[in-house]
């Protein structure tokens, strides 16, 4: 059965169709491998890419009205790109390549991908891969891994400091909306079949109750009856009778009001939230597209946050639709007989009955009060890149071996939102974010890709101590206080690329370095500190005859998938170091550098 299986994925050639890859500009690949079958993805590809070098895609057929399918085509701008009638985007047939990745253009993304080619009206499938450049396959899951793993393993870590559940009931637990959208989404088909039923055959009992009626029509009487007449209570000609009425007040249906009002409450609260993110989003993109005609970059960006809206606006069609379908309930004849009354227990038809536990299990996993980290989409959303997310790992990495050598997070990012919460959704890391870390009397403001100001005017002494020339964005900053008096600073840098590509020894003492080591080396030559060791004469001659640049050292961190090419180097001219830094490998030197560094800021403050 299974090469039975194989043969019907079996490659097949097709000569009136040219698909072809050119790499770097010249280097062209046919492409003779097409499948009738996607379940031909688990099988060898058909030509296979790396993500930031050059290629195009050459596609061309008689059948001038065929159409290609794949993944990259939806970020680009060209004439021969159309939208089909589902609003996917595939390429015409042409005589002239199409540039997938170019210089500026938004990267091609490491993954396993099946393009799709229509044509003489059959329908074919090509298998391809885009690989990472600077990291293995296994490098790059592991990387994904190891990021996820660290930013939860940080947060509860965090969590058992701070948490103490003893006097959970005392702290507010605000609601975790994108969680409970989810969850709330994940029940909702089985919920709405569960309320269906429920409107037209919700539970009830009947009860005896008493009503007067005319003696002529009375055909029941009971001792109630009998007690009314003896006392001559009522009217006359009639008598007060039982009959049988219908209740739908029961502890089960109380619940079901009760769990459709708090998701309509949680469902509003998370419509609000799309709409201030998406009117923030909309002027993101207002701000770029002033930039979009000059930079493809720039455009990139644009068509990215274009998506994001598109997917906001489709999240905000769904609250739409579930509260239309949890409102429903409201309109069942019964419903208002329904009153409020304190819940003492769970009814038993509340678990038996199979409707009334589809709602009682939304419900409990909404109120679920375990210990739960969650990632807001939005982070992982910034793991697309391979550079940025290198860059994060490096970011995050560094921040867990701070913690392993004994420094505590105390403020910033996810720390501001974990404190006293039952639930800890931790948010995307935003540029210019920064954690506070305290170790004894030294505290560390590390920074994510944050902006240092031009001027001495714009600094201060709590946020942005330093000042510097153009090259003020680095993706990582360690400013140290000790006791609250500014001792430094180390800058990080992640390059995603090989050394040789941001510094060559060689060109160190040449006009013709490349601007990356150019880069580095302004980080601490440009850099200055009106706060650099406190305030006061004696502070300004320690700055003079000591130690005037505020940054200690420069930090460029590089990616490099071959061992034998992973060198750490440090240049004393201009107090560079360069680090391998890849997933998996030891960390221990790095570790003995954070220390060295540590140590002499520990000290810096006693010698002044």
């Amino acid at each position: 059965m299974a090469s039975l299986y194989r043969k019907m994925v079996e490659a097949v050639k097709v000569e009136s169709i040219e698909l072809s890859v050119i790499k770097d500009n010249d280097k062209k690949e046919s492409v003779h491998d097409f499948y009738t079958s996607e379940a031909v993805i688990e099988y060898n590809p058909s030509f296979e890419l790396v993500e930031n070098k050059y290629v195009s895609i050459l596609f061309n057929t008689r059948d001038k009205n065929a159409r290609l399918y794949m993944y990259g085509l939806e970020s680009l701008e060209d004439d021969r790109l159309e939208y089909d009638e589902s609003g996917d985007v595939y390429l015409k047939p042409s005589n002239t390549p199409l540039a997938l990745y170019f210089k500026d253009y938004y990267p091609l993304i490491p993954g396993t991908y099946l393009a799709t080619l229509v044509a003489d009206g059959e329908r074919y499938y090509i298998p391809f891969i885009v690989h990472a450049k600077q990291l293995t396959n296994n490098e790059l899951e592991l990387m994904k891994k190891e990021l996820e793993a660290t930013v939860r393993g940080l947060a509860i870590d965090f969590v058992k400091k701070v948490y103490n559940a003893s006097d959970s009931a005392t702290k507010a637990i605000p609601p975790q909306l994108l969680r409970h959208f989810m969850i709330i989404k994940k029940h909702y088909p089985s919920v709405m079949a569960a309320l269906t039923d429920i409107f037209n055959k919700a539970n009830f009992k009947t009860r005896k109750q008493y009503r007067w009626t005319n003696e002529n029509r009375s055909n029941k009487v009971d001792q109630v009856t009998m007690r009314a007449l003896q006392t001559k209570s009522g009217y006359d000609g009639h008598l007060l009778t039982p009959y049988s009425a219908i209740d739908y007040d029961l502890p089960e249906n109380r619940w079901v009001k009760f769990i459709v009002r708090n998701v309509l409450s949680l469902l509003d609260q998370f419509d609000e939230s799309l709409r201030s993110y998406k009117v923030k989003l909309s002027q993101e993109i207002v701000d770029l597209r002033i930039y979009a005609s000059f930079q493809e970059s720039t455009r990139r960006e644009l068509s990215e946050k274009e998506r994001v809206i598109v997917l906001l606006e489709n999240y905000a069609q769904l609250v739409h639709r579930m509260k239309i379908g949890f409102q429903m309930i409201n309109h069942a004849p019964w419903f208002d007989e329904i009153t409020y009354k304190p819940f003492t227990h769970i009814p038993h038809n509340l678990l038996l009955d199979s409707r009334y536990r589809a709602l009682y299990q939304l419900h409990r996993d909404i109120k679920e009060e375990e210990v739960e980290i969650s990632l807001d989409p939005s982070f992982t959303y910034q793991w697309k890149r391979t550079d940025k997310l290198y860059e994060m790992w490096g970011y995050l990495h560094l921040l867990k071996l701070l913690c392993q050598i004994g420094f505590e997070p105390k403020s910033g990012w996810m720390y501001d939102n974990l404190k006293g919460d039952e639930l800890f959704l931790i948010p995307h890391m935003a540029s210019g974010e920064r954690i506070i870390l305290t170790k004894n009397d030294l505290s560390i403001q590390f920074v994510y890709d944050g902006v240092i100001p031009l001027a001495g005017s714009a600094t201060n002494l709590e946020g942005t101590p330093l000042y510097m020339g153009k090259n003020n964005r680095p993706d990582g900053r360690l400013d140290f206080y000790q006791q609250n008096v500014y001792v430094g600073s180390l800058i990080v840098d992640f390059k995603y690329r090989p050394v040789s590509n941001f510094w060559v020894n060689s060109k160190h003492n040449s006009i013709t370095r490349q601007k990356e080591m150019e880069q580095l080396i302004a980080y601490k030559r440009d850099s200055n500190s009106r706060f650099l060791y406190g305030e006061g004469q004696r502070a300004k001659n320690f700055r003079e005859t000591f130690s005037p640049r505020p940054v200690r050292e420069v930090w460029a961190i590089y990616a490099e998938p071959r061992m034998e090419y992973r060198n750490q180097s440090f240049i004393h001219d201009d107090s560079i170091r360069i680090i391998p830094m890849n997933p998996g490998q030891n960390f221990d030197e790095i570790i003995a550098n954070l220390q060295l560094i540590i140590s002499f800021m520990e000290n810096v403050k006693e010698s002044i």
